[in-house]
């Protein structure tokens, strides 16, 4: 995987992006191999739109039926 590539999942994950861009391609990998070795969290309203395709409003419509 490229370093840029590595770069960009890890601030998907999460990662402050001005760490992200400091880090050596060694510390990058590390950090990635810790996201992925990571236990999975709850996923938030911005991974679920983007994991399932919906804007904003059709998502929150979703979570209001969820909730009923």
């Amino acid at each position: 995987m490229s370093t840029e590539r590595l770069r960009l999942k890890l601030c998907k994950a999460g990662s402050d992006d001005e760490a992200v861009e400091q880090m050596s391609r060694d510390d990058l990998m590390h950090a990635y191999a810790a996201v992925l070795l990571s236990p999975p969290t709850e996923p938030t309203a911005a991974t679920v739109t983007a994991l399932i395709g919906l804007n904003s409003v059709e998502l929150e419509l979703r979570q209001k039926e969820l909730e009923m």
